[in-house]
C-alpha cells in the first residue's frame, strides 16, 4: 500500500487501519507501517489496537519513538498511549518530549488514577482574570485560537477558579468597561484526583456543558463536559441536557455573530 494511500486510510478509518494493523505478527512491520501515515495519527490508531497488539507494539517502539508520536499527537490521544505504558516507562517518555508545555500538561494528567475527574479532563480553555476587561478577554480568547466554544474560565486574584465566562452577558456587554468577575458564572470547580462516581455537580450545572477542573493547588488545568462525566457514569446535573445544550449552543452562536460582526465593521473602517 503506497505511503499516501495508507495515510488516507489511516485518516479516513483509523479503527479499520488498527485492525490491519493488528494483524500483522511482526513488530517491526507495524511500526513500519505506523510510519508511512501522517504525523499525529500514530496515538490515534495506537488507542484503537486489541490490548494485546498494542502491547506486542508498544513494547518494541524505543522511548523516542513514543515520545515523537505523543509530541504531535493531541493531549487526550497522548495520554491515552502513556496509559498503556508502566508508570516507569510513562514518566521516561515523557521527560524525552521536546515541548516544554506538553510536558507539563501530561505530567499533570498522567498522575491522575483511572476513572478519576483528572482522567476525563481536557485541555483547551482559556483563562481570565476576573478584572479583565471585555477587549482583554476578547484578546484572550483570540490568542487562543478564536474558537467561540472555547470555554473561559475566569480565576480570582490568588489564581483560583471563580468560574466560567457567561457568553450570553459577555456579548450583551462586549463594548463595556466591565471587569470579568461581572460576566461570570460563578461555579465551584471540580478537583482532578475525585472519583467521578462521588464527584458532587453544582447546582450552576444546568447553566453549563461544562465544569472547570483544578488540580490539588485549586489551579485550572482544563475542564469536563457534561457528556463525558455521563458516559464515564457520573450523576447528572439539575435541569435538562437538552436543554442546557441548546441553551449553550445559542451562546456560542451570538458570540460568534459578535465577533464576525467587529471584524466586518472594522474592515469597513480600513477601506
Amino acid at each position: 500500500m503506497g505511503k499516501h494511500l495508507q495515510s488516507a486510510f489511516a485518516e479516513i478509518d483509523p479503527g479499520g487501519f488498527a485492525r490491519l494493523l493488528g494483524q500483522s505478527a511482526d513488530a517491526h512491520e507495524m511500526l513500519l507501517m505506523l510510519d508511512g501515515i501522517s504525523d499525529g495519527m500514530e496515538c490515534s490508531i495506537v488507542a484503537h489496537l486489541a490490548p494485546d497488539s498494542a502491547e506486542r507494539l508498544l513494547s518494541t517502539a524505543t522511548d523516542i519513538q513514543l515520545s515523537e508520536w505523543i509530541e504531535t499527537a493531541s493531549i487526550d490521544d497522548g495520554r491515552r498511549l502513556l496509559g498503556r505504558l508502566g508508570r516507569e516507562r510513562a514518566a521516561r517518555v515523557i521527560s524525552s518530549i521536546g515541548n516544554r508545555s506538553r510536558r507539563r500538561d501530561l505530567r499533570r494528567l498522567s498522575g491522575y488514577p483511572p476513572g478519576s475527574i483528572g482522567e476525563l479532563a481536557q485541555f483547551g480553555t482559556v483563562t481570565v482574570s476576573q478584572n479583565d476587561s471585555p477587549d482583554e478577554v476578547e484578546s484572550a480568547i483570540g490568542l487562543a485560537g478564536g474558537s467561540s466554544g472555547c470555554p473561559v474560565i475566569v480565576t480570582r486574584r490568588d489564581g483560583g477558579v471563580l468560574g466560567m465566562l457567561d457568553v450570553w452577558r459577555f456579548v450583551q456587554n462586549r463594548n463595556s468597561n466591565l471587569p470579568a468577575s461581572e460576566l461570570t458564572i460563578p461555579v465551584e470547580p471540580l478537583h482532578a484526583g475525585t472519583p467521578v462516581e462521588s464527584a458532587r455537580l453544582p447546582a450552576e450545572w444546568n447553566q453549563l456543558t461544562c465544569l472547570p477542573v483544578v488540580d490539588h493547588q485549586g489551579r485550572p488545568i482544563g475542564f469536563i463536559t457534561r457528556t463525558a462525566l455521563e458516559r464515564a457514569g457520573g450523576s447528572k446535573g439539575q435541569g435538562s441536557t437538552f436543554l442546557g445544550s441548546v441553551v449553550e449552543l445559542v451562546r456560542r452562536f451570538w458570540l460568534f455573530l459578535s465577533l464576525a460582526t467587529v471584524w466586518i465593521l472594522d474592515r469597513r473602517l480600513e477601506r
